[in-house]
């Protein structure tokens, strides 16, 4: 911005922020440059005044883009469990620009995406992490620490927004996912709703002009 009070420290732009333990979170993407290539960890212990890029990123190859954190309300204190969860789009263009689409980016077809979780405690630290694996045979969810065997959570073959969010309503006790299909800038809305952050996901809305 014009003369910030706390001028920032590195480039990027975030699509998901959450507080946790009074610490502040985000998933940092590069801008400008190439927004697809790598996504990572940016860490505020001072509400926002300062910030430390985490010195790990999760790239393009390793098939996941642009995420964001699933919330549970202010300081995350409805959290189900002592786990952060988050939210990654599976890329099926990038990481250079979308070149059909006159905005620059587009909608990834078929539309797929991952889960990820991490101790609450252990944000910034990579090797903690863990993902959705598919289900056991008592429908439970399995997890892996490597990104290889991540299984989506969510998919529209009529594609998935190059960004998404999610939230966990407490008043409906549902997890509700927002995101665009078929084509991006063009008011091609989706909601869904779940019983919980894996899934299985109903539809709610699913309008082609939604302003």
């Amino acid at each position: 911005g014009h003369r910030p009070e706390h001028p920032a420290q590195f480039g990027g732009k975030s699509y998901g922020i959450v507080c946790v333990n009074g610490g502040l979170y985000m998933w940092v993407v590069p801008q400008p440059g190439p927004h697809l290539q790598e996504c990572r960890i940016a860490s505020s212990i001072d509400h926002g005044t300062t910030w430390r890029l985490a010195d790990w990123a999760l790239d393009f190859e390793a098939g996941v883009t642009i995420p964001t954190f699933l919330n549970f309300g202010r300081d995350n204190a409805g959290a189900r469990d002592h786990y952060v969860y988050s939210y990654l789009i599976q890329p099926t263009w990038g990481p250079e620009t979308a070149a059909e689409s006159e905005f620059g980016f587009a909608v990834h077809r078929p539309g797929q995406i991952y889960l990820a979780r991490v101790p609450r405690g252990a944000i910034l630290t990579q090797d903690r992490y863990e993902f959705f694996s598919g289900l056991d045979d008592r429908g439970q969810p399995t997890w892996s620490a490597n990104v290889a065997d991540k299984r989506a959570v969510f998919r529209d073959d009529n594609g998935v927004g190059w960004n998404v969010s999610v939230s966990f309503n407490v008043d409906l006790n549902r997890y509700l996912l927002a995101t665009e299909h078929t084509s991006t800038h063009a008011g091609k809305f989706g909601l869904f709703d779940a019983p919980a952050p894996w899934g299985p996901w109903t539809m709610v809305a699913y309008e082609d002009r939604w302003g």
